[in-house]
């Protein structure tokens, strides 16, 4: 999700990543991180189960500087959009597909300008919450660059859960569910149409996982990567007609 993010933003901004957990930062190191830095915006990416520790991160950042801006994202705030802007350590919270709004966004702060247009965010009017409208889908995910790895510490990524091929890396091929399963909160942030990107874009940056970062495995973290059976048999057939070797 980050990477996404990241990688829209950095044709515009100068932007740095920090992944705390995979960098073991304390609280110490984190303030001293980002002090370096000195941000204006400060992005927080959360589910449910990090909500607290970025309530924490995201306070942390306003006793640096009370006049960063703290905007959070990810499954809960997908889930409850206006729940964070409870808590005064954030200014803005983004629901839906972020990349655009992201952008929209980033440049509405650098030049002062006022939220009241951009679609997919959750704002203050002094102490009133502001709920804009929901931002429509992508519908062309090729059009979307691969999310910005150079930016994150990949070395420290070996492979997620219990994989033992090192290192797996993951990769999202499409977006959305038609269905409504009510354990799952994929419709919730992506929508319940389906889209997907094409063969040849997926094996593209499965090529660049390979010969860029070393993978040894890959990992499609996504909850429905077989909705299109054709689709699918394509991507098999251009893997193997570019020869490309992992788990």
């Amino acid at each position: 999700g980050l990477g996404y993010i990241a990688a829209v933003l950095e044709e515009f901004h100068d932007i740095e990543v920090i992944d705390v957990g995979a960098e073991k930062l304390d609280d110490n190191s984190l303030i001293r991180r980002i002090s370096r830095v000195n941000p204006e915006i400060v992005g927080i990416t959360s589910d449910t189960l990090t909500f607290q520790r970025s309530i924490e991160i995201a306070e942390m950042v306003k006793t640096i500087d009370e006049g960063i801006k703290v905007v959070i994202g990810g499954a809960h705030a997908n889930a409850l959009p206006a729940y964070p802007l409870n808590y005064k350590c954030f200014d803005i919270s983004i629901y839906g597909e972020g990349e655009r709004t992201a952008v929209e966004l980033w440049n509405k702060i650098e030049n002062g300008h006022s939220c009241d247009e951009i679609k997919g965010i959750v704002w203050k009017r002094e102490d009133k919450v502001i709920i804009n409208p929901r931002r429509e889908l992508i519908c062309n995910l090729d059009s979307l660059p691969f999310p910005a790895r150079h930016l994150f510490p990949m070395d420290k990524y070996s492979g997620e859960f219990s994989f033992k091929i090192s290192p797996t890396h993951a990769i999202s091929t499409s977006r959305g569910c038609p269905f409504s399963c009510t354990f799952c909160s994929n419709n919730v942030i992506f929508g319940r149409r389906y889209r997907s990107r094409s063969h040849e874009n997926v094996v593209d940056e499965i090529e660049l996982l390979i010969n860029d970062f070393g993978a040894k495995g890959i990992y499609f973290r996504e909850d429905i990567f077989t909705a299109n059976k054709k689709r699918v048999i394509n991507i098999c057939n251009e893997i193997k007609r570019r020869g490309l070797k992992f788990e």
